[in-house]
């Protein structure tokens, strides 16, 4: 490789380092002064978020798995792990995360997706010998790997076989596969076996919508999540799920739904605590706690204004995010998301409204989906009573292996 090329890839490097360049702002200025696109958490309002759904948890009877993964924040995943009714443990998405998060201290982690090459399986030996680590584990070719690249292992590595009980895409589809594979993990000095995981589709079926985000109608469609309960209990009798095993679900949004009385563990959760759209739809219980303080820009002579954000801020993959209808801005409650470029948005407003929007005013948009929203940030501003007390990192940000 030429010398050309690796400074070319140094300089990138240096770059990707620093996605978000900071300007910085001193605390104790209202939010609505904060420079622009701004993620903004107000993080008494994730402790209300937080109170409330491991008290809905609690009536359910199963226990909250931090997902740091979901938001990235060190700050909120130990307010989730201060909490009542919670695992002293996190669910993270890559080794890469694993390693940012050794700073909590937890002494067990659920690694969501499977290492498959020699490089990720090194890494992993080398975490094995300071922290207790379980895999979700979807295949048998997995296990295959696993053995096969772990190497000298001073302490097991914990499996979680993933079932599928509803329409997921990948999981263990039947009980003659989930019990081989049981019966792989048992014959392998490298692995052992802890319980089930599995994923809920999502809850479709909800009866409020948040009023500052949307005064529309409910929308009702057929809740399938008892016929996926009832599969996820054939799969657990199949290989004797005994209290000393645990089951882990995978689909927190489900959360109003799940049985009373249930065999399961814990709930993996984590967008609860600053919810999004869909999230806020589900439980609507939970409160707007996190947004994106956006400038408007320019204003057409009709019913048009840009604002200062666009695809590259909300990751709009799942579609574009809705206004926050502030009763202090009352012209935020007639403006609707139209069209979105990467820099840009545009939001549609009634005829004969121009006269009480101004140009330079600031409105906060909730994200169709938080955790695409937030890759997009290297910081959050945290907010406590309208007013900004400082900066937060999101750990691992841009990190996936």
């Amino acid at each position: 490789m030429s010398v050309k090329y690796i400074i070319v890839a140094i300089q990138y490097i240096a770059r990707r380092a620093n996605m978000e360049k900071l300007l910085y702002q001193s605390p104790g200025i209202k939010k609505y002064d904060l420079d622009t696109p701004a993620l903004m958490v107000d993080i008494d309002l994730v402790d209300k978020n937080i109170h409330t759904y491991h008290g809905i948890a609690a009536t359910k009877h199963v226990s909250v798995l931090p997902y740091p993964s979901i938001h990235g924040s060190l700050a909120i995943t130990k307010r989730q792990l201060n909490a009542v009714n919670v695992l002293p443990s996190i669910c993270c998405n890559s080794i890469s995360e694993i390693e940012a998060f050794q700073s909590l201290n937890v002494s067990n982690v659920i690694l969501k997706n499977t290492p498959v090459t020699p490089s990720q399986a090194k890494r992993l030996s080398v975490l094995t010998k300071i922290i207790n680590i379980s895999i979700v584990v979807t295949h048998q070719r997995h296990l295959e790997i696993l053995e096969e690249s772990l190497g000298e292992l001073t302490t097991s590595v914990g499996i979680l076989l993933h079932v599928n009980c509803g329409d997921m895409i990948s999981g263990i589809q039947n009980k003659e596969q989930l019990k081989s594979m049981v019966d792989t993990i048992k014959n392998s000095k490298k692995f052992d076996f802890i319980g089930l995981s599995t994923e809920f589709s999502e809850y479709k079926t909800y009866t409020g919508i948040n009023p500052l985000i949307d005064a529309s109608a409910t929308i009702n469609e057929p809740n399938d999540i008892e016929i996926q309960y009832m599969r996820l209990l054939e799969f657990a009798s199949s290989v004797q799920v005994s209290e000393y095993l645990s089951i882990v679900v995978f689909g927190e949004n489900n959360i109003n739904t799940l049985p009373d009385t249930n065999i399961i563990t814990a709930i993996v959760a984590g967008c609860y605590t600053i919810p999004d759209i869909n999230t806020l739809k589900s439980i609507p219980q939970l409160i707007i706690s996190a947004s994106v303080l956006s400038q408007i820009i320019s204003k057409a002579p009709s019913n048009y204004i840009v604002i200062d954000s666009g695809h590259k801020t909300y990751g709009t993959d799942l579609g574009l995010p809705t206004i926050y209808r502030d009763p202090s801005r009352p012209f935020t409650g007639y403006l609707n998301p139209e069209k979105f470029s990467a820099e840009h948005g545009c939001l549609s407003f009634p005829a004969g409204n121009a006269a009480d929007i101004e140009i330079k005013s600031k409105i906060e948009l909730i994200p169709q989906s938080m955790e695409l929203c937030i890759n997009q940030f290297d910081f959050m501003r945290f907010i406590t009573n309208g007013i900004f007390t400082g900066y937060m990192p999101i750990v691992n940000r841009g990190q996936f292996s």
